[in-house]
């Protein structure tokens, strides 16, 4: 038996087990059980002869490649070719049929088995020259073409057995991965997916999901039966976090138990991600490795934000953004329902925010030019759509925040009832970027009956325990102008915590808690929470006062700002530079704060801004993957966290976002960029 091997150059050490035989002129010598070479520029195809069951290694710069032993080898006739694409890759070699495709690369033609229990599988740096099959479909034959002008490293062919493993080290990092001894746990028919009747919900998911990662459709059943084969749903009251969850497999079967129905959500999710990078062909199985995870959140609060206002999103993509968010074992949507430049929520006692407040007449071009499209603008969820999404999320263990920001970023609602503001009007919705002036009129008592209709109606639709309430960016311009205003004897810093305590006021007579943005910290009841935007400092200042806090810094969670410093090629025009290891980096919890003031950060989340996220692409493509990152941030514990190690586990999620359709930012894979920006 012969198998090709291919060294890698520059005084790079090549290792072989025991048993292999080198045909070469490279000067080699035998140290135990190993055969050694260092000689300076050893670049070039060698032979080995070797026994048909021996497994093989080889090291170069500490990355080991691994090649079983394979029949009917042909020498090739090329001796040298300069292979040093090998440095700091990883090429997995496992045989496991005689069928074979013929590659060429720089000219040099080879057989390529399937690898490492897959399709045939090659990664390095890059291709050389042109890559073509021999007597293979077409199908393959294009899908090689297509990955070298695309500069991939991934090859997957069709026509050849593979097997799907699962990788357990998912996104977010599980708190505990413990590899048991025994066989894998083979999914395949018979397979039964085993829940009570209060988790049918997460037993539905669960199917979908199989159906989705690894083509295989499991019923759903509520009784055990004698040597039955399960995927096993329960909550169990020896999980203390409510979120928690212990994820067991071994031969005999799969069992998901949570301290909730939650819980159990997350086990999924992480079986969901775990199959989710291999991807199974005709004849091949689908394989857990038995494993005991153990596994609950860092923080209770672990949320994204979506702007609906600046540009509206219809009633399916937020849907879809609500599936991320589960992806990511995320547990809250914050929903930014009105602004400046739209209201988009139906009121029923105030009917002109839908008719007026939610069309603008033109938006501006660019970055506040002094260009306007004059293009009509708007959109708006009727309450049962509202509803509709809610039960959506709940379904997921996502909880709904809405958000109506006030007494600033009224524009809106002055435009559809001038009334409410100090001059009177008049006023049209916002086309411009950025703070207006025109605000709320705190000392006019119509402007409390139209917050406190709202919120009526805002918290019939939101069953979320906390709405927020905004208030940041207030400028108290027209406040120093209006009569009624002065004549209330504040200072000017004192009517915007006038305004907030009547609103908290009213929300906590309902049983609701209030948040806002940082700007509403001075003046405001112990029991109001906080968001901290502006740096973390202002959480940390917030903490230490004793209010509950979420963190979404403008440092690392905008993610409405570019993820690259050079954003010449970037779809959006915002400013700002977030890059993935950035939001990877961030610690919600400032340094120097006591136990109990630590106590008080409830997490942290990520906000997208859309004054220039134009389109539903935009949107998946300015969170992704740096929501990836965030989730990691929220839900692993900071001694766990690893950022190459992360890059890995992000790579392998990407088949995810390219199975569900989403669209995400591949500034980390820039072979999966376009080649060239100017020529096609």
């Amino acid at each position: 038996m012969t198998i090709l091997l291919c060294l890698a150059a520059r005084g790079e050490t090549l290792t072989l087990s025991k048993g292999w035989t080198v045909q070469s002129s490279a000067k080699v010598q035998t140290t135990g059980d190993v055969l050694s070479t260092s000689t300076a520029d050893v670049a070039g195809w060698y032979m080995a002869t070797v026994p048909s069951t021996i497994m093989g290694v080889l090291t170069a710069d500490g990355v080991e490649l691994e090649a079983l032993t394979a029949d009917d080898y042909q020498r090739i006739d090329k001796k040298r070719f300069d292979v040093s694409w090998w440095y700091r890759t990883t090429f997995h070699l496992k045989q496991r049929s005689k069928e074979h495709v013929l590659l060429s690369f720089d000219g040099i033609s080879y057989r390529a088995f399937t690898l490492n229990g897959r399709d045939v599988l090659l990664r390095g740096a890059g291709w050389t020259d042109d890559i073509y099959l021999r007597d293979t479909p077409e199908r393959n034959r294009q899908q090689l073409e297509y990955v070298r002008d695309m500069n991939m490293n991934t090859v997957r062919l069709e026509g050849f057995r593979s097997d799907m493993i699962a990788h357990y080290d998912v996104v977010p990092l599980p708190q505990r991965i413990v590899e048991q001894k025994g066989e894998a746990f083979v999914l395949e028919d018979g397979v039964q997916i085993l829940a009570p009747a209060d988790l049918q919900r997460e037993a539905e998911f669960l199917k979908q999901y199989l159906k989705e990662t690894a083509s295989i459709d499991l019923p759903i059943v509520a009784k055990r039966v004698k040597r039955g084969r399960y995927i096993e749903l329960a909550v169990s009251t020896t999980i203390q976090q409510r979120e928690g969850y212990l994820l067991s497999v071994n031969a005999n079967g799969v069992a998901i138990q949570g301290g909730s129905a939650a819980g159990v959500f997350y086990g999924i999710q992480t079986l969901r991600k775990a199959l989710a990078d291999e991807e199974q062909t005709k004849g091949g199985s689908v394989q857990l490795p038995a494993v005991s995870i153990t596994d609950a959140p860092r923080f209770p609060w672990r949320g994204m934000h979506l702007d609906c206002s600046r540009h509206f999103f219809p009633v399916a993509f937020v849907k879809k953004y609500i599936d991320l968010l589960a992806m990511h074992n995320m547990n809250v949507f914050h929903w930014h329902l009105s602004d400046d430049q739209g209201w988009r929520i139906e009121i029923k006692r105030w009917p002109r925010l839908v008719t007026v407040g939610s069309q603008r007449s033109g938006t501006i071009i660019g970055t506040n030019s002094d260009l306007d499209d004059h293009t009509p603008y708007g959109g708006y969820y009727t309450q049962e759509e509202a509803r509709e999404i809610v039960a959506y999320a709940k379904a997921r263990h996502i909880t709904v925040v809405p958000e109506i920001d006030m007494p600033g970023h009224m524009l809106a609602a002055l435009a559809s009832y001038p009334e409410l503001g100090c001059t009177g009007g008049p006023y049209q919705v916002g086309h411009y970027w950025g703070v207006y002036k025109d605000v709320l009129c705190v000392a006019n008592e119509r402007v409390y009956q139209f917050v406190e209709d709202v919120l009526t109606e805002i918290m019939d639709i939101f069953p979320s325990e906390v709405i927020h309430i905004g208030g940041d960016e207030t400028p108290t311009d027209k406040w120093e102008q209006c009569a009624k205003c002065q004549s209330l004897g504040l200072a000017k810093d004192q009517l915007q915590p006038r305004f907030t305590r009547r609103v908290f006021d009213f929300l906590t007579a309902h049983h609701r808690r209030v948040l806002g943005w940082d700007e509403i910290l001075d003046g405001s009841p112990q029991d109001a929470m906080m968001m901290s935007w502006r740096g973390s400092e202002p959480g940390a200042k917030a903490a230490a006062l004793g209010h509950d806090v979420v963190m979404a810094p403008t440092t690392h969670c905008y993610f409405d700002y570019q993820q690259v410093e050079d954003r010449q090629f970037e779809p959006s025009r915002c400013g700002g530079f977030i890059p993935v290891d950035r939001v990877y980096s961030l610690n919600p919890v400032p340094d120097g704060l006591s136990a109990e003031a630590q106590g008080h950060i409830l997490g942290v989340q990520a906000n997208l801004w859309t004054e220039y996220v134009t389109n539903e692409e935009m949107a998946e493509y300015q969170v992704l993957p740096r929501m990836s990152a965030l989730a990691e941030v929220q839900w692993t514990q900071p001694a766990r966290k690893d950022y190459t190690a992360f890059l890995e586990r992000l790579t392998r999620l990407t088949r995810l976002f390219e199975l569900e359709g989403y669209t995400y930012a591949k500034h980390l894979w820039p072979e999966r960029q376009l080649s060239s920006r100017w020529q096609f």
